[in-house]
């Protein structure tokens, strides 16, 4: 096996770490959430619903957006910091995997390349609808908290004038924390920490282009794996150029640093992680399902496939 299984091998393992950091990060936020959601149906407990003047709604809801507010800035500022240090610690993993591959020294990329990474690059995200979104890593939290405030915001509103009891708008607003609210910050986790462990990739394959020979896209081989990054699976750009994932919420696919057979170290050998064991690291997304049985077979259901140019127009802009 070359050097590209080893790297597969070793890239898709340290995906779990990154998955699991991930989680565990979302589980050191989701308490600020807890604590807001406790505060909101407080403050509601403290009024009458059902008798309610003008004035008295303007305050209370006054109240409601300084609850938001505090509480939205403490999770932005939260996972901003962890974004920061992840993105240092994956600086110094690719650095390190890429150097038990080839015969050379690498060299890894400086904090400020990351950093303006992070700061700079968008992440292209291909929505359901077919549809893309384009922000930055920052963006995407940026736009989260607003948009979640606005909807709760709205809930209360609503309940207000509809003349609903206090029970009734407590209820709603327990529900759509708990549930809307707390799954879109946990996409919002798992999809920033994706694309900021794929960013130091992509850093560190450019700060070693010379002993690259491109890069190559590798999705998760399980019924889950959405339809365009099936499409994504085994192709083959040039260093930095291409789709980067994540390509959508949630995305779980990577790039991996393919090496010039004339740098790399012989005798390394790698496999491919799949839902059903380790397969051959050559294999692609799908001929694996071609092997699965029919059970399996039938979970995924590909609507749409993309080509190659298609996916090319997902390229990553870096705003300068």
């Amino acid at each position: 096996m070359s050097t590209t299984g080893y790297l597969i091998d070793a890239t898709t393992r340290h995906a779990i770490f990154v998955e699991r950091y991930g989680h565990g990060r979302y589980n050191d936020l989701e308490p600020i959430l807890n604590d807001m959601r406790d505060k909101l149906v407080a403050r509601l407990n403290k009024e009458n619903l059902t008798d309610f003047q003008t004035f008295r709604a303007q305050a209370l809801l006054s109240d409601i957006d300084d609850i938001m507010a505090k509480s939205f800035q403490q999770f932005e500022l939260d996972l901003t910091g962890y974004i920061k240090d992840f993105s240092e610690y994956e600086g110094g993993f690719n650095t390190r995997m890429l150097q038990g591959a080839v015969k050379i020294e690498v060299d890894k990329p400086s904090i400020e390349q990351l950093n303006a990474a992070l700061n700079n690059t968008d992440m292209v995200l291909t929505q359901a609808s077919g549809s893309v979104q384009r922000m930055t890593i920052n963006e995407s939290i940026n736009q989260f908290s607003p948009k979640k405030a606005q909807e709760i915001r709205g809930l209360i509103s609503q309940g207000i004038i509809a003349g609903e009891t206090t029970d009734e708008i407590t209820r709603k607003v327990t529900n759509q924390v708990n549930k809307r609210t707390k799954s879109q910050a946990r996409a919002l986790v798992s999809t920033t920490i994706s694309s900021t462990s794929n960013q130091a990739h992509t850093e560190t394959a450019k700060a070693n282009g010379d002993v690259l020979r491109g890069e190559q896209i590798i999705a998760t081989l399980d019924s889950h794996t959405s339809d365009i990054c099936i499409s994504a699976d085994k192709t083959i750009w040039p260093v930095g150029k291409g789709p980067h994932p994540p390509l959508h919420w949630n995305c779980r696919s990577l790039r991996v640093m393919l090496v010039d057979p004339k740098y790399a170290i012989p005798g390394l050998e790698g496999t491919r992680a799949s839902e059903s064991g380790q397969v051959s690291a050559n294999l692609s997304y799908r001929g694996w399902l071609k092997l699965q049985p029919k059970a399996v077979r039938d979970k995924v259901s590909i609507k749409k496939s993309y080509s190659l140019q298609e996916l090319a127009a997902l390229e990553p802009v870096t705003f300068l």
